[in-house]
Order: C-alpha cells, then sequence, then structure tokens
C-alpha cells in the first residue's frame, strides 16, 4: 500500500516482478479432472522453459488458477508467447 499508493514515485524505480497468473475457467468437469486435463499439462509445458523458477497451480469445479515464477529479469511475455505457442503446438 505504501509503495502503491502513499509513496510518491518520483525518483524511484519501477518495480517488474517476474511472475504470471494464468486463470482458466471450465465449468463442466471435477477438481480432479481439471487438474489432469488442463492445470498439469501446462504446468508440464511452462516446465520446458529453462526461465520458469518455480509453479504452483489451484484447481476447483470451476476451473484452474497457476502460478509462474520466472527468474529475476525474465521477459514474462516472451515466457508466456512460448508457453501459448507450445500449448498450440501440443493441441
Amino acid at each position: 500500500l505504501s509503495y502503491t499508493t502513499l509513496m510518491r514515485k518520483e525518483g524511484f524505480p519501477s518495480v517488474s516482478v517476474p511472475l504470471a497468473i494464468i486463470t482458466v475457467d471450465k465449468f463442466d468437469a471435477t477438481a480432479k479432472q481439471i487438474d489432469e486435463e488442463i492445470a498439469k499439462p501446462l504446468i508440464d509445458l511452462a516446465s520446458s522453459d529453462e526461465a520458469l523458477k518455480s509453479s504452483t497451480s489451484s484447481s476447483t469445479q470451476l476451473g484452474a488458477v497457476l502460478q509462474l515464477n520466472y527468474k529475476q529479469g525474465t521477459d514474462v511475455s516472451g515466457a508466456l508467447a512460448r508457453l501459448e505457442s507450445n500449448v498450440k503446438k501440443s493441441s
């Protein structure tokens, strides 16, 4: 709150966090099915990128949320574009 709202930003560098959060909505499956069919395959594809530091996922009957933590200095937009390309290739 202090950094984003209360402090003046003149003289402070912008902060770039190498983090991506992916949300997948699916309403016609169980949490286990979503985990097996969506979350795990996405995590496996993301793990093939050597810039990925760690990943977590959470699945419910409404979908999945994946958190991808990349190494410092990683272009997250580029990493997500590579992930999207790999998803299209595997489909």
